[in-house]
């Protein structure tokens, strides 16, 4: 039983709420989605001052400040990403159970915010982790986590 989904491909987002599309913008910038609930409401996640995009739409019933998806973008350690997105999610959907999923560090994200729900007393119905290179996932920043990968590509002491 899913209760609801969250699109960001800039396609799914324009045919879910018949809004205004900014491809260029998009391609590289995962900031714009939508929380379509089976039986609730549909947010529309805009661009800052982008929000003209969706008011004409009688699909979205609220529009909210997006925040990047590129974990980069909402703080500097695991905890802080996973704290953000559980603090946003949690205000969409208030009780478990919750299905998460991440891919490469987002898996960690993922793991930490199954961690963190299930210490607030809620139910994690279903992790899923993709594409995991576990050997970083020792350091302490993301700073730390870019200088492991650019030393594998590199070949290089980067420390």
């Amino acid at each position: 039983d899913i209760g609801a989904i969250l699109l960001y491909d800039p396609i799914n987002v324009r045919y879910a709420t018949d809004t205004t599309n900014m491809p260029v913008w998009t391609m590289h910038n995962a900031v714009r989605y939508v929380w379509v609930a089976t039986d609730g409401p549909v947010v529309l996640f805009e661009f800052s001052n982008g929000e003209f995009l969706g008011a004409h739409s009688e699909v979205v019933d609220e529009i909210r400040a997006g925040t990047s998806l590129q974990a980069y973008y909402t703080g500097d350690r695991i905890d802080e990403m996973a704290a953000h997105y559980v603090k946003e999610i949690r205000s969409l959907q208030p009780e478990g159970p919750y299905y998460l999923g991440g891919y490469c560090l987002g898996a960690y994200i993922a793991l930490e915010m199954a961690r963190l729900l299930e210490s607030q007393g809620e139910t994690v119905g279903q992790l899923v982790c993709f594409d995991t290179d576990g050997a970083w996932r020792t350091s302490d920043s993301i700073r730390q986590g870019v200088v492991y990968h650019l030393e594998y590509l590199s070949g290089a002491d980067l420390r």
